[in-house]
């Protein structure tokens, strides 16, 4: 999972570079603006959170919550 994560967020520098490089090319007020930025809080938000989940090392399968979900359900 974690090379995953770590792919995510190189994937997410990338388009932050391509973006920041294209970005003095888009006229103000223009539709294309418009999309970059609303392109820059996606990318920032997933590569926040891919960055978050990479520090914390967090698995999905070692979750302890998750074993106790799966547990209660083959008592029932």
């Amino acid at each position: 999972m974690r090379n995953f994560l770590r792919v995510i967020f190189g994937l997410n520098v990338i388009f932050l570079a391509m973006l920041a490089i294209s970005y003095p090319g888009i006229e103000p007020g223009s539709g294309a603006s418009v999309v970059a930025g609303l392109s820059i809080v996606v990318i920032a938000v997933t590569m926040l959170a891919s960055g978050a989940l990479i520090y914390i090392d967090w698995d999905p399968s070692d979750d302890e919550h998750w074993q106790e979900y799966l547990e209660d359900e083959d008592e029932s």
